[in-house]
């Protein structure tokens, strides 16, 4: 199995930290931006937001526990990858290789491009886990675990999911019904729910069908290849165009392809996708209050970085 590791983003989620330049996939995990601190720092100041272990750096580290480092692949926009390379070099992982794309297109091209590079490369029975690299996902054994029930499932039905089990009422997820079981623990996929109100997420809330849509995946790369050739044809053909060798066309050639999500393009108009339950600790940092949600806290559930006077302060989040 390969991991295809989707590291894109337009920086708007966790603005100002995080911008087009430095999306959040570089923003350090909440409570490691010590664990890297300048000895020439004044003291008592937390270093900045370069310092600590960044989120993409853990999601290579967490990929590492299932997928050897050669068949680790990033996708990520060619304005970003020095970026990337650096933070790879730093953590001593020369072997994960870099698919650049020129144009950002959103992901149906991205994970287009990587099963068509994988195709050129492995054959059309090669495993491809597809996986965002702005998660935190703290337990690293179980999503190594993860990954190989989601392989399993990926070699007998092709398209595979992944759903996290709800804990709250929470609006900000697209929501996965599931459907008919299948072999322990997957099942069909009967729907996908785009992000709901508070009303219609406490009733999904207490229905055990309904799963958060996680946004990581497995695909047979045959498999996700034939779907694109059915529902997304045009793209299908123009990525049928590009030098697998040397990737000499990528630049012409991807223009031209749709912006489009594969949760649009693909999954919910293909037939026969399943989804396996991720019985994991796992949040997207989608926003302020998801970070503040994860953060060490003080005991009057304070996360303060950097130099702060904090004057009867009470469950705030400050950097």
């Amino acid at each position: 199995m390969y991991a295809i590791i989707l590291a894109g983003g337009s920086g708007t989620r966790l603005w100002p930290l995080s911008r087009e330049l430095y999306p959040k996939q570089f923003l350090p995990l909440p409570g490691t931006e010590q664990t890297a601190a300048d000895p020439s720092s004044p003291e008592g100041e937390n270093p900045g937001p370069d310092q600590g272990i960044s989120l993409i750096e853990a999601t290579v580290n967490r990929v590492l526990g299932a997928v050897p480092e050669e068949k680790i692949i990033i996708v990520t926009h060619v304005d970003q990858a020095g970026e990337i390379r650096r933070r790879l070099d730093r953590s001593g992982l020369h072997g994960v290789r870099l698919l650049e794309e020129p144009q950002a297109r959103n992901t149906a091209p991205a994970i287009g491009l990587a099963a068509r590079y994988l195709l050129h490369e492995a054959g059309p029975e090669e495993v491809m886990a597809v996986l965002p690299s702005d998660h935190l996902i703290p337990d690293k054994e179980q999503f190594a675990e993860l990954l190989r029930q989601g392989e399993e499932a990926a070699r007998l039905y092709g398209l595979v999911t992944f759903g996290v089990k709800p804990t709250y009422p929470e609006t900000g997820y697209g929501y996965i019904c599931c459907g008919e079981e299948l072999d322990h623990p997957a099942s069909r996929v009967e729907k996908f729910v785009e992000k709901p109100d508070l009303e219609t997420a406490e009733l999904y809330l207490l229905d055990s069908r309904y799963l958060w849509n996680s946004g990581m995946f497995v695909f047979g790369v045959g498999s996700l290849l034939e779907q694109y050739k059915k529902l997304l044809p045009a793209m299908h053909s123009a990525l049928e165009e590009i030098d697998y060798e040397n990737l000499s066309n990528l630049e012409d050639v991807y223009g031209r392809l749709e912006k489009i999500s594969i949760d649009y393009g693909i999954l919910e108009h293909a037939e026969g996708v399943t989804v396996v339950p991720a019985a994991i600790t796992w949040n997207d940092l989608g926003s302020w209050e998801a970070y503040y949600q994860v953060s060490p806290k003080d005991n009057r559930g304070n996360y303060l970085q950097g130099r702060v006077l904090s004057i009867n302060t009470e469950n705030t989040l400050v950097i």
